[in-house]
């Protein structure tokens, strides 16, 4: 019995398959099939006729040929690529390079135990934050071995995935308060307002003020926002291939298409950065139309490098001697703020743009956290016995 189910993603549309095999006589487990990625219904139904002749012929677990981690790895690539963004693409692609192919690269597939993924998710845990990220990937490369009959059993069901823990090697430098408080904006919109570059200041301004991510705001044209509505909508975002290559993408997900509103004195901002981009602009030989990049790269009219906003943003910290915070972190402080000013997480979590509640709880949960310890470290400091 085969399940044929017809998906579409940012690539077009796809078809993938599932389908009953039968029983493994060495293990007296169930032997399915499942693929995705096909281009019609007819290559997946084909695909698993020559699974299921496979699988009578004894052949289902490949005995004769061996396929090491790193060959495994490049065959589900190819599927996955289908699946998702370029953008999230080139991460998994960086994450294995730098993490996982290291280490299980060589080894062949049907050689990898439970005990040695578990050693280095272990070691994963102690040294970097996003450690379950890491293992997530290692664990699709085995299960996607596992169903096609390259293994005989799915060795990560038994590894423990060790719980999150507060600090991590990797952050001994980091901010122990990765947003700003109330206070802290306030500072910072009044040193923004003494520089020089209104686009910095409209920039920054607009990050705080509307929790944008960074992909969100360097995508966002004149056109994005209606000064007499006093919105701006969202549905669109840059991205980044392999090669450091710029491009156009959907957001990160159906939510984040969205249309907020915009407090007064943001719009003045960016009315008065529009100005002065228009007549650089007019420097340039180019037009100042409703398409244009709101942020722009000054000399070719594109997007922005992806790091352009962070070294203005620290240059401007380091000039001031202002604590410096990353990017990310003005969408924490936006969503900090908000449930202060007593919004409710819905709201918040539809302004956000977050795929679900569960985010918006987690933000709620580390921004309280954080708030609880600095409220204690303020109470000793002025207590001081």
């Amino acid at each position: 019995m085969a399940t044929y189910r017809k998906y579409t993603n940012s690539k077009g549309e796809f078809w993938q398959v599932w389908g009953y095999l039968g029983i493994d006589e060495l293990t007296g487990k169930k032997v399915e099939c499942r693929k995705r990625g096909f281009q019609s219904k007819k290559e997946a139904a084909a695909y698993l006729k020559e699974q299921e002749k496979k699988f009578l012929l004894g052949d289902c677990f490949n005995k004769e040929k061996k396929f090491t981690f790193k060959q495994v790895y490049h065959e589900w690539l190819e599927i996955y690529q289908n699946d998702v963004q370029d953008s999230t693409l080139s991460k998994a692609k960086r994450l294995f390079e730098n993490r996982i192919l290291p280490v299980f690269g060589e080894y062949y597939i049907d050689k990898i135990t439970a005990p040695m993924i578990q050693n280095v998710v272990n070691q994963w845990h102690k040294k970097y934050k996003k450690y379950r990220s890491d293992y997530s990937y290692l664990k699709r490369v085995i299960k996607y071995a596992y169903v096609q009959g390259y293994i005989s059993q799915l060795v990560t069901n038994k590894v423990v995935v060790p719980k999150k823990q507060i600090t991590y090697e990797c952050d001994e430098k980091a901010d122990p308060c990765p947003f700003y408080t109330r206070d802290e904006l306030r500072q910072l919109m009044a040193i923004l307002e003494r520089q020089r570059s209104r686009k910095w200041h409209a920039c920054i301004r607009t990050l705080a003020y509307t929790g944008l991510r960074r992909g969100e705001i360097l995508a966002l044209t004149w056109n994005d926002i209606n000064f007499n509505a006093k919105t701006l909508t969202v549905d669109k975002a840059v991205g980044q291939r392999d090669g450091n290559e710029l491009y156009l993408k959907a957001p990160k997900n159906a939510n984040s298409i969205r249309t907020i509103s915009v407090d007064d004195k943001t719009l003045n901002v960016l009315k008065k950065w529009r100005a002065e981009q228009g007549q650089l602009l007019l420097k340039m030989g180019f037009n100042l139309g409703k398409d244009q990049l709101i942020f722009n790269n000054t000399k070719t009219n594109g997007f922005l490098n992806l790091t352009s906003i962070y070294n203005a943003f620290k240059r401007i910290c380091e000039q001031n001697d202002f604590r410096f915070i990353k990017i990310h972190g003005f969408r924490h402080t936006h969503c900090s703020l908000l449930f202060e000013a007593g919004v409710p997480m819905k709201d918040v979590m539809n302004r956000l743009g977050h795929g679900d509640i569960q985010t918006t709880m987690n933000i709620y949960t580390h921004v309280t956290e954080q708030s609880e310890r600095k409220s204690a470290q303020l109470f000793a400091n002025y207590v001081n016995f």
